[in-house]
């Protein structure tokens, strides 16, 4: 970041007290404004005249750091839209895959299609991780409140445009997982004012919605999913007996009540109400 010209003008200032050739130069205290150096001018001073061009090569040095703040600025925003190769790079152009075209190579070596219909793009989420030295490739189709995993053609045509994408090594490797299973174990204490029936099925909309807005492979966070339960109008107080979730392919559920959140095996997860136990008391 650009110094100021008084900073400038200042350290230029330190740095001659320092040069012993420099002593027959007395200072005037207090005299670093523009105006007032300019004025010292046309009076025949000397020093006056000395600390004149001192001000201006402060000003041409701070003119100088502002045009290297500007290209470092212009640099920077080059280096991020040329991320080429990193998870972020890979997992974006993932989702550009369109089911059932060709693509091809342009002149700049870019593997792209000849035309782009964003109706025929399926992958909607993404995230890249590793897995036993493996870079893995999570994917889920269709909109945030309804994931699905890959159609066996879709993971088929999807790992065929991965290949074409991405660097000859490390490999990555696409998965399609079904959603991890989220229940909970609750005791509500909701307002008298409000129907049983309507406060519940608020509780599990919440509960739903905040799996939805999650992000992908992000973490499901217990003070986040409580803090949306709590939310739900007519709720006074909620007892969190458990937070329970288990991958798919898992029967054993892993409590992650006392713990910051869960980190679903698929990169999301749906809610099970009919594992989920709701008790609903009025206070």
């Amino acid at each position: 970041m650009a110094r100021s010209v008084q900073q400038i003008f200042n350290e230029i200032l330190a740095e001659k007290q320092t040069l012993s050739s420099l002593n027959g130069l007395t200072t005037q205290a207090g005299v670093n404004q523009a105006q007032l150096l300019l004025g010292q001018l046309s009076s025949g001073s000397r020093v006056a005249l000395w600390r004149l061009w001192t001000w201006i090569i402060a000003f041409s040095i701070y003119t100088m750091e502002l045009f290297w703040d500007t290209a470092k600025s212009e640099l920077t925003s080059l280096a991020d839209e040329a991320f080429i190769g990193s998870a972020k790079w890979l997992a974006q152009n993932v989702k550009d895959a369109q089911l059932g075209d060709i693509p091809i190579v342009s002149d700049d070596f870019k593997v792209t299609y000849n035309t782009v219909d964003e109706s025929k793009r399926f992958i909607t989420k993404v995230s890249i991780g590793r897995e036993n030295g493996v870079v893995i490739v999570k994917t889920a189709a269709g909109n945030p409140d309804a994931l699905r995993t890959l159609t066996d053609a879709e993971l088929s045509y999807g790992s065929a445009w991965l290949n074409s994408i991405q660097f000859v090594a490390p490999k990555a490797v696409m998965v399609r997982r079904a959603a991890d299973k989220l229940k909970v174990d609750l005791k509500i204490y909701f307002s008298g004012l409000y129907a049983e029936a309507d406060v519940k099925a608020g509780i599990e909309t919440a509960i739903r919605t905040y799996l939805a807005t999650t992000d992908f492979d992000g973490l499901i966070s217990v003070q986040k999913l409580t803090d949306a339960i709590q939310a739900v109008p007519g709720v006074n107080d909620v007892e969190v007996d458990s937070y329970q979730a288990r991958p798919a392919s898992s029967t054993a559920f892993t409590n992650f009540s006392n713990q910051r959140g869960y980190s679903p095996f698929a990169g999301y997860a749906v809610y099970d109400s009919g594992l989920s136990t709701i008790t609903m008391i009025a206070s």
